[in-house]
């Protein structure tokens, strides 16, 4: 497979799973979702530096690969962003799962409700724009980490350099960590 359509490849099925499941789920259980997500990342950016401190030890960085590797995308320092990255998603995962368990039992009460298929539709949309901030955060630690594999790949694909890069609001949260 041709480089430059990886991150494409990686972003059509990312899109396409979320796409199906905002269809399932339906209007209603996919606004809650896509909350949830909004507020997780909302979490996240308030707690993620005393907490990616403490990560060097544990998350490694391959130190010296980095500094044979030339970055599609410039970093001052990508050691350290690639901490506080890790850190910021280990903090939205847990806050995600924690909301899950509370809406899983609302999911039940609501799963009785019949989803017309405007519900449906709209659901779509919201697992596009959840599917999106999932592949921001994925591309972004493949943009990070120091592999010409990945590098050669991200400079081949314009469209998930523009989703690291351009992402409304989250890109300016994620690249000033």
């Amino acid at each position: 497979m041709e480089e430059s359509n990886v991150y494409e490849l990686i972003g059509g099925i990312v899109i396409v799973i979320f796409a199906l499941l905002g269809f399932y789920k339906g209007a209603i259980m996919s606004t809650l979702y896509f909350l949830g997500t909004l507020f997780s990342i909302w979490i996240a950016h308030r707690l993620y530096q005393p907490f990616s401190k403490h990560l060097d030890l544990f998350i490694p960085f391959p130190k010296t690969v980095a500094y044979d590797t030339h970055y599609v995308i410039q970093f001052d320092d990508p050691s350290n962003q690639f901490t506080k990255l890790i850190g910021f998603i280990l903090i939205i995962i847990v806050v995600k799962v924690l909301l899950r368990l509370l809406m899983s039992s609302m999911s039940r009460v609501l799963d009785t409700f019949q989803r017309p298929l405007l519900s449906r539709l709209f659901g779509v949309i919201l697992g596009v724009g959840t599917g999106f901030i999932v592949l921001h955060f994925l591309f972004y630690i493949f943009a990070l980490y120091p592999s010409d594999l990945l590098q050669s790949a991200m400079k081949a694909s314009l469209g998930a350099q523009k989703i690291v890069l351009d992402m409304p609001f989250l890109s300016n949260i994620t690249l000033n960590l």
